[in-house]
C-alpha cells in the first residue's frame, strides 16, 4: 500500500533521493561542452608552465647567487679573519707581520766555528769566552750570549731561519732586505775556536755591497744570480721552510735586521727579524784574504789596517794536558792562526 509524503507547509511535494527536486541539464550545444574542455584544459597547461618557469627561475637565481658568493667570498680570507679572533679583520684585512711566523734556529759565524770579537768598551765581558773550560755544545745559545755581551760573529755569519705561513691562504715571500749601520771594526779581543768542515748555505748576502741582495749559491751554474729572481717560497697553512742564510763581509762591521717582505690575500706585508729588538752584529777579519772568496789586504782597507786585538785568545791542543783549552796568544799573530 503506498504511503501518501507529508507535505511541507509551502512546499511541494518530492520523491525520495530526488535532491533539491531540481534536475541540472547539460547543453545540447556541442561548441559550449567543447568550448568548456578547452577552457580547462588550457588552465590545467598554464598551471604546469608556471611551474616551471617558477622552478626555472628559481634555479637561475640559485645560479647567479653562487657564483656571485664565489666571486665576492673567499672562504680562506674569512677563515684568515675569524683565525685572528677580530671580527674587524674580516674587513679591514690582516694585521701587518701576524701571517708570518719567522724564528732564528741557529747562529753562528763565518768560519762555521765559534769565533768572535768585542771592542774595547766589552773586554770585561769577554772574558767569560775566553776563558772556555770546552767547546759550547749549543753553538746558537752561544753566539746568543755573544750578541747579549755586545760581541760580535768574526769573518761573517750564518743564520737558520725558520718561515712558517700562519694563514689559510698562501703566503709568498717575494723579497729579503738588509737593514744595516756601519759601526767601528772592533779591537778589543778575539775568540778564535774553529771548527772542521762547515754547513752549506742557500743564499748568501754581501753587506759590503752598495745594495745587498740575496744571491742563490749553485756552483753548477756559474756565478751568484738574484735569489728572488730564480726562486719563490710559498707557504700554505702550516707549512715551514729553514733557510739557510750566509751573511758576508771583508771590510767592515755592520750592525744589522732583516725585513722579509711577502704576500697574502692580494696585499703585500713585512716582517722584521732581529733579537727580540736588537740588532745582529758581524765584523770583518782584519787579515789579508780573510774570506773563503779572497779578501782586501791590510794596506788598502783603511777600516782594516792596523786593526791589532788587545786581547786573544785560541782554544787550542795542549801538550802538556793531552787536550784542548783556551790559552792566550800574542794578539799580533791572530792572522797566522
Amino acid at each position: 500500500m503506498a504511503r501518501a509524503q507529508k507535505r511541507k507547509p509551502g512546499g511541494s511535494a518530492r520523491a525520495p533521493g530526488s535532491g533539491t527536486g531540481r534536475k541540472r541539464s547539460r547543453s545540447k550545444d556541442p561548441s559550449t561542452r567543447e568550448g568548456g574542455v578547452l577552457i580547462r584544459t588550457f588552465r590545467r597547461t598554464t598551471g604546469r608552465w608556471k611551474a616551471a618557469i617558477g622552478a626555472g627561475l628559481t634555479a637561475v637565481v640559485v645560479a647567479v647567487v653562487v657564483a656571485f658568493a664565489s666571486n665576492m667570498v673567499d672562504a680562506d680570507r674569512i677563515g684568515d679573519g675569524v683565525r685572528n679572533r677580530d671580527p674587524e679583520q674580516l674587513i679591514a684585512g690582516f694585521r701587518p707581520g701576524d701571517a708570518l711566523q719567522t724564528t732564528i734556529t741557529n747562529i753562528h759565524d763565518g768560519n762555521d766555528a765559534w769565533t768572535a770579537a768585542f771592542d774595547e768598551a766589552n773586554l770585561s765581558a769577554a772574558e767569560r769566552f775566553m776563558t772556555l773550560t770546552e767547546v759550547p755544545g749549543d753553538r746558537n745559545g752561544y753566539f746568543n750570549a755573544v750578541l747579549d755581551a755586545g760581541g760580535y760573529a768574526w769573518g761573517g755569519m750564518n743564520l737558520l731561519l725558520e718561515v712558517e705561513g700562519k694563514r689559510n691562504q698562501e703566503i709568498t715571500i717575494f723579497d729579503i732586505r738588509v737593514n744595516r749601520s756601519t759601526v767601528s771594526v772592533p779591537s778589543g779581543a778575539v775568540v778564535l775556536v774553529y771548527n772542521q768542515g762547515g754547513d752549506t748555505s742557500q743564499m748568501q748576502i754581501d753587506l759590503d755591497a752598495a745594495v745587498p741582495v740575496p744571491q742563490i749559491l749553485d756552483d753548477n751554474v756559474g756565478p751568484a744570480r738574484p735569489f728572488f729572481k730564480v726562486k719563490r717560497i710559498g707557504l700554505a697553512a702550516g707549512q715551514k721552510e729553514t733557510l739557510s742564510i750566509e751573511m758576508d763581509t771583508v771590510r767592515s762591521a755592520y750592525e744589522f735586521t732583516l725585513s722579509i717582505d711577502y704576500e697574502v690575500g692580494g696585499e703585500k706585508f713585512t716582517s722584521v727579524v732581529d733579537r727580540d729588538g736588537k740588532p745582529f752584529r758581524v765584523t770583518a777579519i782584519p787579515c789579508a784574504n780573510a774570506s773563503r772568496s779572497g779578501g782586501p789586504s791590510q794596506s788598502d782597507d783603511p777600516l782594516l789596517a792596523g786593526v791589532i786585538y788587545q786581547r786573544a785568545s785560541l782554544y787550542a791542543y795542549e801538550r802538556e794536558l793531552q787536550g784542548y783549552r783556551m790559552k792566550m796568544i800574542d794578539p799580533t799573530t791572530v792572522c797566522g792562526q
